[in-house]
């Protein structure tokens, strides 16, 4: 009987852990047109799956519960060929050390697996990442640990994670009354240096972020503006940066440079379950400028969404035009 209570007070944060599932199931079909390739038609099948598994503190415990997650993204598609992509998003475990002896000192979150690090203000753009992207284009995290110290406005954020070999990283944000800033300092085959920072300018929201990598030089930003006007949201938005197939390589000579880009969107609801979205980018590449322009409807019923989407490409090559229609299922 002695050792049955301790036993009992060791295991009852697992008897009271929380399981929680959500996510999503989507079927869509897409088609391009252009004069540079046959047409291409295809669908696809994917997935969201959320699992959080979370063990509640002992009484007096300085360590806040520990949780548990897992995210993927499965997908297969069905075109000219066959891929297909697991999708494993995030994999770690993460706690708290808080207490109020040590409230003044602030509180420590610790975290360790395969987790998501954004680090972008920009909205429209991504002008510098260390995430990696799956075979359908989704970021996905990077293995590693991560500290973040939270006291009052503060918070540090320090990490090692792997991409493409050891990347030490360190970041420090503040708070203030209507506006924020971050700067990062980060080495992953070279050393790089970033400062963000987003803030209320009268009703409006002016953001901003700001790349330097060294070894050789490079430079890349985003400089964006966001409101409403009635109730449509609307942003613009302009960066410096390299196209997408270059954007996520940390290697130090990259062979495609940063180039100016102007993008805007509107979001604006339509009705109680309905919304449509505008978005046009311009890229200003050094041969000649290309022009994306994309209008998405999605229309909410209950556990069920249907998205209708028309994007078309123009530039030096020959103009391509896409349909995509997706039916997407919550549960």
């Amino acid at each position: 009987m002695k050792y049955l209570i301790p036993l009992v007070l060791l295991l009852l944060p697992f008897t009271l852990a929380q399981v929680s599932v959500r996510g999503e199931v989507a079927l869509g079909a897409d088609g391009t047109l252009s004069e540079a390739f046959p047409a291409q038609v295809g669908w696809t099948l994917s997935g969201h799956l959320q699992a959080d598994y979370i063990v509640p503190a002992s009484p007096g415990n300085r360590i806040d519960p520990v949780a548990f997650r897992l995210v993927l993204e499965p997908a297969v598609r069905f075109s000219q060929e066959v891929k297909g992509d697991l999708g494993l998003h995030e994999l770690y475990i993460a706690f708290s050390l808080r207490s109020e002896a040590a409230a003044p000192l602030g509180a420590l979150d610790i975290s360790a697996g395969l987790r998501r690090l954004p680090l972008e203000y920009a909205r429209l753009s991504l002008p510098f990442s260390l995430e990696p992207t799956g075979r359908f284009g989704q970021r996905q995290g990077v293995p590693g640990v991560q500290l973040t110290w939270f006291a009052d406005d503060w918070r540090l954020r320090g990490g090692l994670v792997y991409r493409q070999g050891l990347v030490p990283l360190i970041s420090v944000k503040r708070g203030f009354d209507r506006f924020e800033l971050e700067a990062h300092a980060i080495y992953s085959s070279r050393p790089t240096f970033g400062l963000g920072g987003s803030g209320l300018v009268g009703d409006l929201v002016l953001y901003g972020e700001a790349w330097l990598l060294l070894g050789p030089t490079a430079a890349r930003g985003a400089l964006g503006l966001s409101g409403f006007r009635e109730d449509a949201l609307w942003t613009l938005e302009a960066a410096w940066l390299p196209p997408a197939e270059n954007l996520f390589s940390l290697r130090s000579d990259p062979p495609l440079p940063a180039r100016p880009v102007v993008l805007g969107q509107i979001a604006l609801p339509l009705g109680e379950a309905g919304s449509l979205i505008l978005f046009a980018s311009s890229a200003f590449d050094p041969d000649a400028p290309r022009f994306t322009a994309l209008a998405s409807y999605s229309r909410l019923e209950s556990e069920r969404e249907v998205t209708a989407s028309l994007r078309a490409h123009l530039g030096p090559e020959p103009p391509a035009v896409g349909l995509s229609l997706k039916v997407t299922g919550f549960f």
